[in-house]
């Protein structure tokens, strides 16, 4: 029985023998045979009139001898000749299939059934590599890249040249790959540059330090590839993405060793409230920490502000400040400068008349200088305390605004306008300022107060965008008080927390009315220098009046007056 089975044995065992040297013959057969230890350099050879690749001798002149075998060039290429012609197809290299193209190693990026796949020295390949910009492919990560011709730096390679494939393909590879020391986060085979999963990632690595695309725009601040939103201090090993550190700094003022706050992806700008107080931001930097503070404007409120050094630059409130500054006709010094001012509880600077339980003072109107001594205001003469600036003469207010605790009121001939305790029904009054040339609601439940960033309905006309027979509308204050007119975009917080959304509201020019229902308005469009007339027909929403869609926006002929808005349903 061992011997039978040992026989049956060795016959199979033949059997396969014959077999793959069968194969192997047909294998060599079919694919051209070549050894590594056959290559040479590659000598100088020229393309005769026939299209085959003749060696040239010394003097650079081509002979007769067409180029035959395999060879390296300058670039480490393989390259293999049969009687001058570049061989392409197949070709067995020490027992490995390699690919060939008018007779050069395929070694790059080529596209094959819509898609790309990667060969070094002729082979798919699996793993990390390096892509040059002239197309050449180093395996695994490199930084640069010697040839006969000297170094290729990354910097001439390209940005994002370390790539990954799998059997050469690209596109399969999407997430972590790599070996331990050099794992990185691919995009179908290329390094990723840019954010997934909710991170930013730069050349495949989760990004940590400041982003910003163009130099004069506002930098993004990131910790492990999220976003951050607080304070970071800026060190020297901060990383920069996109553009140098320079720039940035040179552009943002970016300075080593300061603490910056962040909100919102940004850097902070304007006013930011922090336990309760008030701080103001430029650039993400906090203002008024250094000397004796800092004065700002704030466009938004139209007002003037202190940012008080003592207590780490915080606004200001309640409180009198003296400053070096421009102070007009009550300066205290031969120059010009040097002057009292006064911010009210809410941080701003007073200007007018201030009525207090002390007494009355008067601020410039311009510079916000206290007046002191004897003064003519709209051709009256007053005299005031040379020293605290207290009102000594009698005043009564007439048609002018007066500040009382943070809060600006009307007065007209001594009597405070938009008040009466006595009747419940009554809600306030509408004022004309022509110094502000700007319509104001002096507010009943605030005890006449001019109102602020409030919506107020009035009975009053309102013309085709009225409720009722021509009257009727609402309308809107801003922050400054003035009625709003024309069109009005608002930033409102969407359904996702810290994601805002541009919503936009129209006011009629005339009768300040708020749009809503379908509405049509003539507008003029301005583009490169030319301008435009168009009725645009929007619908807006019959509860708050924001726009819900533009249902047209056509040329418009017609003698309808720019900015009048009709209301069509």
């Amino acid at each position: 029985m061992k011997q039978k089975i040992l026989a049956v044995f060795t016959t199979v065992t033949a059997a396969l023998v014959c077999s793959l040297a069968l194969t192997i013959t047909a294998f060599a057969e079919e694919y051209p045979v070549i050894h590594r230890e056959e290559v040479t350099e590659m000598p100088d050879c020229n393309r005769g009139s026939d299209g085959r690749v003749y060696l040239c001798d010394h003097y650079g002149d081509i002979t007769d001898t067409p180029l035959d075998g395999i060879f390296e060039n300058y670039r480490y290429e393989i390259e293999y000749y049969q009687n001058g012609v570049g061989y392409t197809g197949i070709a067995i290299v020490d027992g490995e299939e390699w690919k060939f193209e008018n007779g050069t190693a395929l070694n790059g990026e080529y596209e094959e059934n819509g898609g790309y796949v990667t060969y070094i020295d002729g082979k798919p390949f699996t793993g990390p590599y390096t892509y040059l910009d002239s197309g050449f492919c180093v395996p695994g990560h490199v930084d640069s890249y010697t040839n006969k011709y000297g170094t290729v730096t990354e910097a001439a390679v390209g940005y994002n040249c370390w790539r990954y494939a799998e059997n050469g393909s690209q596109s399969s590879v999407n997430g972590w790959y790599g070996p331990e020391d050099y794992r990185r986060f691919y995009d179908r085979g290329c390094l990723l540059d840019g954010c997934a999963d909710g991170k930013f990632y730069e050349k495949g690595l989760v990004f940590s330090g400041f982003y910003s695309h163009l130099n004069y725009i506002a930098p993004k601040f990131y910790v492990d590839g999220e976003v951050y939103n607080g304070y970071h201090q800026v060190t020297e090993e901060d990383r920069w993405y996109y553009t140098t550190t320079d720039e940035i700094k040179e552009s943002w003022n970016f300075e080593v060793g300061k603490t910056y706050l962040f909100i919102n992806d940004y850097p902070a700008q304007g006013f930011q409230e922090e336990n309760g107080c008030k701080y103001w931001y430029e650039n993400g930097l906090r203002q008024g920490t250094e000397g004796r503070g800092k004065e700002i404007y704030d466009p938004a409120s139209d007002a003037w502000y202190w940012l008080d050094a003592v207590d780490n630059g915080k606004v200001a409130t309640s409180k009198d400040v003296y400053q070096e500054s421009y102070a007009g006709a009550y300066a205290d010094r031969p120059d010009g400068t040097g002057k009292w001012v006064r911010y009210d509880e809410n941080g701003h600077m007073i200007k007018g008349w201030c009525d207090t339980e002390a007494g009355t003072y008067y601020f410039d109107p311009e510079t916000g200088a206290m007046a002191k001594g004897t003064a003519t205001i709209n051709g009256k003469e007053y005299t005031f305390d040379k020293n605290t600036g207290l009102l000594t003469t009698q005043k009564v207010h007439d048609c002018e605004w007066v500040s009382v605790d943070g809060k600006e009121y009307w007065y007209e001939n001594g009597v405070r306008q938009g008040y009466d305790p006595e009747n419940p029904d009554y809600r306030g009054k509408e004022i004309y300022d022509p110094a502000s040339d700007a319509w104001y609601w002096l507010d009943n439940i605030q005890q006449g107060a001019k109102a602020v960033g409030k919506d107020v309905y009035q009975e009053s006309w309102a013309g085709s965008l009225g409720d009722n027979g021509g009257y009727g509308k609402w309308v809107r204050y801003d922050e400054n008080g003035h009625m709003v007119k024309g069109w009005q975009s608002v930033l409102q917080e969407g359904e996702i927390k810290g994601h805002y959304d541009t919503v936009s509201y129209y006011f009629d020019l005339e009768t300040g009315a708020m749009a809503k229902g379908k509405v049509s308005i003539i507008e003029v469009f301005e583009y490169e220098g030319t301008s435009s007339v168009y009725e645009c027909i929007s619908l807006f929403d019959e509860t708050d009046g924001h726009r819900v869609e533009v249902i047209s926006w056509e040329p418009y002929t017609g003698d309808r007056e720019v900015g009048s808005a009709i209301r069509l349903e």
